[in-house]
C-alpha cells in the first residue's frame, strides 16, 4: 500500500514537492542501508507535483509509514499537534495529514526548501560527475540531504489563495 504525508498547519498552508524525474540515490529503511544509481532511475511521477510518500514496510502503521516517508524525502522529522488517518481507492493508498504548528511548519518548510533538497540536488550532481560513488559519502559531505534522492523541489501552497486553490481543483480533473 501506498502512503504518503500531508504537512499542513491550521491557516491552509501545506508543503508540496515536485519529483525528480530520476532518483541517483536511494535509501531502504527495512535493510538500514543506502544505495546510489549514477546513471538515475527513472521516478514514477517524476516531474509532476508530489507528496511525500511510498511504500507502507511490513506492519508499519499509516502514521508511522508517512513519517518515515517524510523524513527520507525531505530529511525533516514530523512533530504534529494532531495526526489523522485516511484511506482511499478501497486501500490501495492512505494518507496521514500531520496538522503542525505554524512556528514549526515554518521553520521546517524553510529548511527543507532552502537547505535540505538543495544538498541532495548538490549530491546528484556529484554522482553523477563520479565524484561521490558511495551511499555513505552523500551525509558525509552534505549531512542534510533527504536519504532519497526523489523531490527536487518544494513550495508551500495556500487553500485560502485563489491562485493556488485554482490550480489544486484542476487535479481533480
Amino acid at each position: 500500500m501506498q502512503v504518503y504525508a500531508v504537512y499542513y498547519e491550521l491557516s491552509g498552508r501545506f508543503l508540496l514537492g515536485r519529483k525528480l524525474t530520476k532518483g541517483y540515490y536511494f535509501y531502504d529503511s527495512s535493510k538500514n542501508k543506502g544505495e546510489i544509481v549514477q546513471k538515475g532511475q527513472t521516478l514514477n511521477g517524476g516531474g509532476k507535483y508530489a507528496l511525500p510518500g511510498g511504500e507502507r514496510e511490513g506492519t508499519e502503521s499509516i502514521t508511522t509509514a508517512a513519517k518515515r516517508e517524510f523524513n527520507e524525502e525531505t530529511a525533516a522529522v514530523i512533530n504534529e499537534i494532531r495526526t489523522k488517518e485516511k484511506t482511499f481507492s478501497n486501500g490501495a493508498y492512505s494518507a496521514a495529514y500531520f496538522e503542525i504548528a505554524k512556528e514549526t511548519f515554518n521553520k521546517t518548510a524553510v529548511d527543507i526548501i532552502d537547505t535540505n533538497l538543495p544538498q541532495g540536488l548538490k549530491a546528484k550532481d556529484e554522482i553523477v560527475k563520479g565524484d561521490i560513488t558511495a551511499y555513505n559519502q552523500i551525509h558525509q559531505k552534505y549531512p542534510k540531504a533527504p536519504k532519497d534522492n526523489e523531490l527536487e523541489v518544494a513550495y508551500i501552497w495556500d487553500v485560502t489563495e485563489p491562485e493556488d486553490w485554482t490550480r489544486i481543483s484542476e487535479w481533480k480533473k
